[in-house]
């Protein structure tokens, strides 16, 4: 029995950490390791105190909110930079996604 729930433990493991896969749609990319990039305008931009999170829409007129903050980009050897609302960017990193459906995306990389 115990070997049974191992072999079945292990089973489930390998199929979720196999079945991740490359998907493009427009401006979103969900990459292999389970990175988010997303290419859109800043519709609108939070202050804060290492860097800033910014609201951005895609063409397809999909929201996401990014955290670009000066200490994320400098660990992964990125350059911070501030944009302003209305100029396009795009952001790359790992998401996750709330109750309600809104993504989130941590900004390790910036263009």
């Amino acid at each position: 029995m115990k070997y049974l729930f191992i072999t079945a433990l292990f089973s489930v493991t390998a199929l979720t950490f196999s079945s991740c896969k490359t998907v493009k749609a427009n401006d979103v990319a969900q990459i292999e390791n389970e990175n988010l990039r997303v290419n859109g305008k800043i519709i609108h931009i939070e202050n804060g105190k290492d860097g800033y999170v910014a609201t951005l829409l895609t063409n397809d007129n999909k929201e996401y909110t990014a955290t670009i903050s000066i200490v994320n980009l400098n660990k992964r050897g990125q350059n911070y930079k501030k944009y302003d609302v209305g100029e396009t960017i795009t952001v790359e990193g790992p998401f996750w996604k709330d109750d309600s459906g809104k993504t989130y995306i941590t900004a390790y990389k910036l263009q």
